[in-house]
């Protein structure tokens, strides 16, 4: 029976959150250890000293699961892959910039030299599908994955979603998934509060995770809802994250259930 994927929580749900006051980076850590996870997402740069993220997660008894490069300032790569590494990070993820849409044949080089180079440190490379970068448009990704064969991706599937593509034409993405971003989205909303029975487009998710579980997906899973995103009035989005964290969980283990993993 397949062990299926590994749960964790982006340490980026915190940040301005309505909480006085603000949350310690261990109490950040603690709460997410007691939700169950394995692990934590971060952000690079990072906004804690490298040693006190590390010590205080180790702390926890909490592993880095993946490393978050979201700037799209390919210079930084270097020295955010060195605290991918020191922080003992399972994936490192990475937001193309749009600068490298107009030659896709430079793209599709550029990444596969830094996906070698995470490979040569033990690091797992993935590509995210997100609005705003290489990866803007499903035509765009489809075309990345044909130039670099066994790319992995780390899915946001709200970022599509709210431009109005529909979860069947993404399911040829799901094989090429390590990662995946529990965020909701609907075609009004990038992130609505989650409520079981009232978020729109909630039950088509929870339908694409059991679709994800019945073909054996085993990556990482990280719940991602942070206040920027919001289309909706402010709300206790650790309870709304914890819910969406929840539903994840079993929809998988109801899957695996069903199956016979």
């Amino acid at each position: 029976m397949s062990a299926g994927p590994v749960f964790g929580w982006a340490l980026s749900c915190f940040n301005e959150v309505n909480e006085e006051p603000p949350r310690t980076l261990a109490a950040k850590l603690e709460l997410v250890r007691a939700a169950g996870c394995a692990g934590y997402q971060v952000d690079v740069p990072l906004d804690w000293p490298l040693t006190d993220l590390r010590a205080t997660a180790d702390a926890a008894g909490l592993r880095c699961l993946v490393v978050n490069d979201y700037r799209q300032d390919l210079d930084r790569f270097p020295s955010n892959l060195a605290t991918a590494l020191a922080l003992g990070a399972r994936w490192y993820n990475h937001h193309l910039p749009t600068a490298l849409w107009g030659d896709p044949a430079a793209a599709a080089e550029t990444v596969r030299t830094l996906r070698q180079r995470c490979v040569d440190v033990g690091i797992g490379y993935c590509v995210e599908t997100h609005r705003g970068t290489l990866t803007q448009s499903l035509e765009r990704t489809y075309e990345l994955l044909g130039r670099v064969p066994g790319l992995r991706l780390w899915g946001d599937l709200s970022h599509y979603i709210i431009r109005g593509e529909t979860y069947a034409q993404l399911r040829d993405l799901y094989q090429h998934l390590d990662g995946l971003h529990l965020r909701v989205a609907n075609v009004d909303h990038v992130q609505p509060e989650i409520i079981p029975g009232r978020t729109r487009g909630l039950d088509e998710f929870a339908a694409e995770l059991r679709t994800l579980a019945h073909g054996g997906f085993a990556g990482g899973v990280v719940v991602e809802g942070i206040s920027w995103y919001m289309s909706l009035p402010r709300y206790d989005l650790h309870a709304s994250n914890g819910r969406l964290l929840d539903l994840a969980r079993s929809c998988f283990s109801v899957e695996q259930r069903m199956t016979g993993r």
